[in-house]
């Protein structure tokens, strides 16, 4: 059975930093914590939202930004709630014990 409760207690939660125009670094929550409705605005292009989940700061970074930045912006924020999280991969594959059966 999905549990949306088990479920989103196992989504990445690692904070997305990034340096603005001003060269001070900002940070906004995990794009993965976003609510539905939270992201529905914001890909509605209601930018709002930044404000809200990262405080005002973060807002006029981004604002700050060249509206074409902005695009790669929000590439980045995806891909790192994608990406963190994960374990790195071993370079070789560890090799168990297999159990004897009885």
């Amino acid at each position: 059975m999905f549990d949306a409760r088990e479920r989103s207690a196992a989504l990445p939660s690692d904070p997305f930093q990034w340096i603005g125009m001003d060269g001070e670094t900002y940070t906004l929550p995990n794009a993965s914590t976003l609510t539905g409705a939270d992201a529905d605005r914001l890909f509605g292009g209601d930018l709002a939202v930044i404000r809200e989940v990262g405080g005002q700061a973060a807002y006029d970074a981004l604002m700050a930004m060249p509206a074409r930045l902005q695009l790669d912006f929000a590439t980045a924020w995806t891909k790192h709630s994608r990406e963190s999280g994960k374990e790195a991969s071993p370079s070789s594959p560890t090799r168990t014990a297999a159990k004897r059966s009885k």
